[in-house]
């Protein structure tokens, strides 16, 4: 019997899966993944394990879209538009 056929998507063969850690996404992030890329734009953009920060999302969301990532595009252009603060800081929105 296959115990398994109705288990949550976090579950795999029986065991329970442990999210991907911000120290793992932050070191592929910081080595030019693409995958690391999106998980830590959207963290950044939910603020999942670290301070909600969009000009920080726009910048991973950008880089995902420069390693070839699917569907980063789109959710870089779902994003809010940059505060007017980052031009006063001279940060310059994506």
């Amino acid at each position: 019997m296959d115990t398994t056929q109705n288990e949550p998507e976090e579950y795999e063969y029986g065991v329970k899966l442990p999210p991907p850690s911000l120290e793992i996404d932050q070191y592929y992030a910081d080595h030019g993944r693409g995958f690391a890329q999106m998980r830590m734009a959207r963290r950044y953009r939910d603020g999942d394990g670290v301070e909600k920060d969009l000009f920080k999302a726009r910048l991973h969301f950008t880089k995902a879209i420069a390693a070839g990532m699917p569907g980063a595009s789109d959710e870089l252009e779902k994003l809010p538009a940059a505060p007017a603060q980052y031009h006063n800081q001279n940060k310059k929105p994506l």
